[in-house]
């Protein structure tokens, strides 16, 4: 029983030291931009804007884009195309979540 109990402490201990390792590689990873170029650095702006398909293809859509994570809140302006693409012509707000 003791040796049993022994083994888990030490699976335990390995499972633990594994995820915190992994996790700070991760962290560490997120803002180490030394050797990125300057456009693959996420920035205030949104870049990298997906559209795709949500669900019924024929009436829903799900737009993806990447900021930098000093980004708090975010929101998408939908708008129906005008002749002079005007943004302002009755634009629908969505707040975006943030992943």
């Amino acid at each position: 029983m003791a040796r049993e109990i022994k083994l888990l402490e030490v699976l335990n201990f390995r499972i633990n030291f594994l995820a915190y390792f992994f996790l700070i590689v991760t962290l560490s990873a997120q803002e180490n931009f030394q050797n990125l170029k300057h456009w693959e650095i996420p920035s205030k702006n949104p870049d990298r804007i997906i559209l795709t398909f949500h669900g019924d293809p024929t009436s829903s859509r799900a737009v993806t884009w990447r900021t930098s994570s000093e980004i708090e809140n975010s929101v998408a302006q939908i708008s129906e195309a005008t002749v002079n693409a005007n943004i302002e012509y009755k634009p629908k707000t969505y707040k975006a979540s943030i992943e």
